[in-house]
């Protein structure tokens, strides 16, 4: 199953956790640093 996102940002106390958390309830590929955010990268080639 394809999962797409397209430029999401969502506030987290933690935002590191939180995209290790859904990283790892979606079944994606560990999250980036990328400046101040943590990508959450999604397969976005259906």
């Amino acid at each position: 199953m394809a999962i797409n996102f397209d430029h999401t940002i969502l506030a987290a106390h933690d935002s590191h956790a939180s995209a290790v958390f859904l990283t790892q309830v979606l079944g994606l590929p560990e999250p980036r640093r990328w400046g101040p955010f943590d990508m959450v990268v999604a397969d976005n080639n259906p």
